[in-house]
């Protein structure tokens, strides 16, 4: 378990459930007012807001000598087309050369064409800049070549200030003059070359951090600006006057992002600054002397999905912004020249957001749903936001997160977590981890979640009867079902059948006394005590404590016994190696093995036992089964909320795209990924580098008849829980004796059952 939680903590933990999701992310360290007011700007008295068009094109890569190690290096925006660059070996040559994707988006087709080695790209002022061996070649904003630069001139000036020359960011202004940004140098040259003048960077700059990021911007008018990373990873902007080589007053009023939020810095056609961050779109005044926040990316699913290096932004002559991404490619990241012509073509799928500006009442508002995460990393759940927030023309959705791993105490946000549903700022929606140590059963108790079979079964798409039986009964309460999962694993243990066939029942003294039998035996192929003691309560809890009735029986024989068979285990991880399980689970040197068993796992499951009859032995639990169904996310409706009909429609947005790693909850798609691992090789379903096969009938039936009757991991009050993990690992300290920590393991658990009664 990676969090504990004080006494005063633990009090908490049987309050309500709610979050106030801030519109956009909470990554953004500015204080940005309401989004919806951030968004609106009045001109000349009528509202304008900016609302996105998405258009999406497939590229086929299929050249016949041009073959991609990545989607694109780089990716650039000019009006009305996109520019994607990336890499093709020239078997005759042996070279990695460049070749550039051209699409307009008011074209249906595309363009591919060479430009040579080059090992990098710019935007600048009048078009784009390829800079190899010294050399930049200019292109206008249509990519076609203007000229070759030669760069040797700007290099012994950088030199003979003792520093390397490096070209970190480019741009020209509309004279033809260069800037480049050389480490901590500025140098400025005509359109040959010829050095103008070499100025020092801002004292303050962090160097080395992220430097190929800094941004050099020539103006319309003439002016220039320098956007830069601080020593404090916040973002600076200073003009630059390029005739006199000195540098200007540092602009005042500036987003207060870290610098590594930034994905874009321009200029609009009438020279006014704009910042791209991973949330908002800021753009300044005509004298760049005050900004606001124009557009919020994430309301539209932009911002986190488009990273760097697959990514493009811009503005258009007039006033339109450009957000284009690569979303999927289905082409090999290949760096081995030996298989570079092996590799296969794929796809590009590139979609481009059209933002543009517009008068607020022609735009229909969309309603905000709030959903609250706690420990879940954004991953899980971002891109299926994007997209949502993308599409859907009544909604949009925006989260809170609680915890930052980074900044903040568990206990604290903890405590911020359940103020917030006490106080009425709750969320629409609930994300839980298992990690979290929210008490689910106590939001439901208290009423602050819905009962997701009201939504199922008046729902066209989505009814009770589409999920796994199993999945159904594991997380339903009572009759009611406050949590649903977009995925399951499948927890067991696994030994030979004869293990099981000595004992009545599968138990933990019956777990101690195979071990007894065995001196000298390893109990599991791997693992350490902590780790296998977390799963043991986590799976085997109900033989001790009874949360419905609140009862427990930590001081049991069955405990006692439990208590010793984590004290056996090693203190620190041990693995065995993958070529000698076979033979030590045969010589009976070690006894069982732990497994999430999956379409890969169950492969490894019958390369460990070859020969050998086995049985799914299953955690030791009331409620016992060959395997434990877990569950490592769940969603929730706040029932207090007023728009649980939007929340449930995310919810059913979620499940139904949700592409699971494990198993589906919807019994046709997992009877479709057991069909798919049997008749259809594919790497992503099947293999890994030592099970690549397919699927047996009877690997097949055994997954299918595990996932049917397997019983759920309920979830317990985590002060339970901390009160167990910290007194035995106490005792596997040798503090005390077994029957002495499942004595005060006992009082102390009785004890905390009291106060909450």
């Amino acid at each position: 378990m990676k969090h504990r939680i004080n006494k005063g903590i633990k009090m908490c933990a049987g309050i309500f459930a709610a979050l106030l999701l801030a519109g956009c992310s909470t990554r953004e360290q500015d204080k940005q007012p309401n989004a919806k007011q951030d968004v609106t700007a009045e001109t000349e008295g009528e509202a304008l807001v900016y609302k996105p068009t998405f258009i999406e094109r497939v590229c086929e890569l299929d050249a016949e000598d041009i073959i991609p190690t990545r989607a694109f290096y780089y990716m650039f925006v000019n009006d009305r087309a996109v520019y994607g660059i990336g890499k093709h070996y020239d078997s005759i040559k042996k070279t990695m050369n460049s070749y550039l994707i051209t699409w307009k988006f008011d074209a249906e087709d595309y363009t591919q064409s060479e430009l040579g080695i080059y090992e990098s790209f710019y935007e600048t002022g009048s078009g784009f800049a390829g800079y190899a061996n010294k050399e930049l070649m200019l292109y206008d904003e249509k990519f076609q070549p203007i000229r070759q630069v030669g760069l040797a001139k700007a290099e012994r000036a950088v030199s003979d200030k003792n520093e390397m020359f490096s070209v970190d960011a480019v741009n020209v202004d509309a004279a033809g003059n260069i800037c480049i940004k050389s480490g901590k140098e500025l140098v400025y040259t005509d359109g040959d070359g010829a050095v103008l003048r070499v100025m020092d960077m801002p004292a303050n700059s962090a160097e080395g951090l992220r430097s190929n990021n800094d941004y050099i911007l020539a103006a319309p008018s003439g002016g220039w600006y320098l956007v830069y990373n601080n020593n404090a990873d916040k973002f600076e902007i200073c003009s630059v006057d390029m005739e006199n080589g000195t540098l200007g007053e540092k602009l005042e009023n500036v987003p207060d992002i870290y610098f590594s939020q930034m994905r874009k810095a321009g200029l609009t056609e009438d020279g006014a600054l704009y910042i791209v961050t991973e949330n908002y779109i800021y753009v300044y005044d005509s004298d760049n002397t005050a900004y606001r926040a124009v557009f919020c990316m994430q309301d539209y699913g932009i911002g986190s999905s488009m990273d760097s290096g697959k990514s493009a932004f811009g503005a258009s002559e007039s006033g339109d912004f450009y957000a284009v991404s690569v979303n999927s490619i289905d082409a090999p990241d290949v760096y081995d020249s030996d298989s570079l012509t092996e590799a296969q073509y794929g796809q590009a799928v590139v979609e481009a957001a059209i933002i543009k500006s517009m008068q607020a009442s022609e735009v229909s508002e969309r309603k905000e749903i709030v959903l609250s995460a706690f420990t879940a990393p954004s991953w899980i759940y971002a891109e299926p936001i994007n997209k949502f927030n993308r599409y859907n023309t009544e909604y949009y959705l925006t989260v809170k997160s609680y915890y930052n791993y980074d900044t903040e105490e568990y206990g604290t946000t903890l405590t911020k977590f359940y103020n917030d549903l006490i106080t009425g700022n709750g969320a629409d929606l609930f994300w839980f981890s298992s990690d979290d140590d929210i008490n689910i059963d106590s939001l439901a108790e208290k009423g602050i979640l819905a009962d997701l079979y009201t939504y199922m079964d008046g729902d066209s798409d989505i009814h009770r009867e589409d999920f796994m039986p199993s999945v159904v009964s594991a997380l339903d309460s009572g009759g009611k079902l406050y949590v649903i999962a977009p995925e399951f694993g499948l927890s067991s243990i696994v030994g030979k059948a004869e293990y099981l066939e000595e004992n009545e029942e599968w138990s933990f003294s019956a777990m101690y006394k195979l071990l007894e039998s065995h001196s000298g035996a390893q109990l599991f192929l791997s693992g350490k005590n902590d780790q296998i003691l977390d799963r043991f309560l986590r799976y085997s809890m109900d033989l001790f404590y009874d949360k419905d009735t609140g009862e427990c029986s930590f001081d049991s024989d069955e405990f006692t016994d439990m208590l010793k068979v984590v004290q056996a285990l090693p203190d620190t991880y041990i693995s065995t190696d993958e070529d000698e399980k076979n033979a030590k689970l045969q010589n009976e040197e070690v006894l069982l093995g732990e497994y999430s068993v999956d379409i890969v796992e169950i492969m490894r499951i019958a390369a460990d036992f070859k020969n050998i009859d086995k049985s799914y032995l299953g955690y030791p639990s009331k409620s016992y089964s060959e395997a434990t169904m877990v569950f490592q996310y769940n969603m929730a409706v706040n029932n207090m909320s007023e728009n649980k009909d939007a929340a449930w429609e995310f919810m059913k947005y979620y499940l139904e795209n949700f592409e699971p790693s494990k198993f589906s909850v919807f019994e046709d798609k997992f009877e479709a990924k057991l069909d798919t691992a049997l008749h259809e090789y594919d790497d992503d379903h099947v293999a890994n580098s030592l099970y690549s096969r397919n699927l047996t009938e009877e690997e097949a039936d055994t997954i299918r008849r595990l996932a049917h009757t397997a019983s759920g991991c309920r979830q317990y009050d985590m002060a339970i829980y901390n009160i167990v993990y910290e007194e035995t690992m106490s005792f596997i300290a040798g503090q005390r004796s077994a029957e002495e920590a499942a004595s005060i393991i006992q009082n102390r658990a009785k004890l905390y059952l009291d106060e909450q009664d």
